[in-house]
């Protein structure tokens, strides 16, 4: 990896990351998780942004390893999808209640959101790891 700051963009999110996936599968369910969810809402919203300006800084640096920028672009896109995939979700069942569908229940976007997007983002780093320590 040649840039700092993309280095530092990087590692930001691995952190955000572990931080947010931590809070989602966290088997408490008190008052205290309720209480920190606007601050994990808070952190997914940097995750978004800090995924977008990876993806733009990569884009414009040259690489010799077409693939280790790649696999930045996997990672810059994977936060962006699952914040995307995720607001559809509830928009698509909220328009599905609304029209009288009570039980009405988009599985793509929330699966998308929840189990493919994290996974790419996964594979992209390790991607980036792998190819980043030659």
């Amino acid at each position: 990896m040649k840039n700092s700051q993309i280095k530092k963009i990087f590692w930001t999110l691995i952190v955000l990351f572990v931080i947010i996936i931590s809070f989602i599968f966290c088997p408490y369910d008190g008052i205290w998780k309720n209480k920190l969810f606007p601050f994990v809402g808070i952190l997914a919203l940097v995750f978004l942004i800090l995924g977008l300006v990876l993806y733009f800084k990569v884009r414009r640096m040259k690489f010799k390893d077409k693939w280790l920028k790649r696999w930045f672009i996997v990672v810059g896109i994977s936060p962006a999808g699952a914040v995307l995939s995720s607001i559809l979700h509830n928009l698509i069942s909220g328009i599905g209640i609304y029209l009288g569908y009570a039980e009405f229940e988009e599985p793509v976007f929330f699966l998308l959101a929840v189990i493919g997007f994290p996974l790419l983002f996964l594979v992209g780093v390790f991607g980036v790891l792998w190819l980043g320590r030659r």
